[in-house]
């Protein structure tokens, strides 16, 4: 029980913003229930990301490092505690698959845009597949050489922004593709 907060922590990080998303919306049976979605999924990531700020804190303080993976199987002191590394592979893991899991949500406006921008909405299956696996591929090789300046990016566009600005845009996105019929119904 005492990893309770930092498991429930990690299940709102990975699913407190997915009300936000437009493919969620979109496939909702009733899309005026989203603000309800979204405000109960905002509170549940604050209350908890605030209760798990205060206690990690409190806990562990200028110990801790800015990598969660790195703080996983370490003590309070900062030294590594024995037979628990492999608590920092299952973290990448989780995260590699939440990540890849949570992908098709992400990209779908985007993709969509591209469609169109290439007038590929008619074409056959397979254009559409290379431009998406092309579009994967991009995201991997920018994943792959940036992985050293993830902090750095953070930093630039501040802790608060990275999260909005990657719901954001994809909801822009998918605002500019949506007709004005469609409008009208999503409120």
């Amino acid at each position: 029980w005492h990893n309770l907060w930092s498991s429930f922590s990690l299940f709102v990080y990975a699913y407190g913003n997915i009300p936000c998303l437009p493919a969620i919306l979109v496939s909702m049976k009733n899309p005026k229930d989203q603000n309800k979605a979204l405000g109960w999924g905002f509170i549940s990531s604050l209350l908890c990301y605030g209760a798990v700020s205060i206690i990690g804190f409190a806990g562990y303080g200028a110990l801790l490092n800015p990598s969660f993976i790195v703080n996983i199987s370490t003590d309070p002191e900062g030294n590594p505690i024995p037979h628990l590394h492999y608590l920092q592979s299952i973290a990448c893991f989780a995260f590699s698959l939440k990540l890849q899991l949570s992908l098709p949500l992400l990209a779908t406006p985007v993709l969509l845009v591209l469609e169109h921008a290439l007038k590929m909405r008619n074409s056959k299956a397979i254009f559409r597949i290379l431009l998406r696996a092309a579009f994967v591929c991009f995201m991997c090789v920018v994943a792959y050489f940036c992985a050293d300046e993830l902090a750095a990016l953070a930093g630039l566009f501040g802790a608060c922004l990275t999260t909005p600005l990657s719901l954001l845009f994809p909801g822009i996105v998918h605002w500019k593709l949506t007709s004005s019929k469609k409008r009208a119904v999503l409120g």
